[in-house]
């Protein structure tokens, strides 16, 4: 996973593909299980748009492509957040 770098008028904002939010990370475990954006919604008590945005918005902080990929990645962070505690 690498970081990217955006221009914000002046400033260079570094995003690592780590930082999820509280209901980011619950979104993307239950994706990661298999559940539906309906599933997802009524678990969360989030509605469907609210859900299918978050993961747009997941996908680039991991750093993939597909909902397959977001176990891997979520796998990986935890590895990398175990190794520097």
């Amino acid at each position: 996973m690498s970081s990217t770098t955006t221009l914000t008028g002046r400033a260079r904002v570094t995003r690592t593909p780590c930082h999820l939010t509280r209901q980011e990370r619950q979104i993307a475990e239950l994706a990661a299980a298999g559940l539906t954006v309906e599933e997802i919604g009524a678990l969360s008590g989030l509605p469907r748009r609210t859900v299918s945005t978050q993961l747009y918005r997941i996908f680039p902080k991991l750093g993939v492509t597909t909902r397959a990929a977001v176990r891997d990645a979520l796998d990986g962070l935890d590895a990398h957040t175990h190794a520097h505690t």
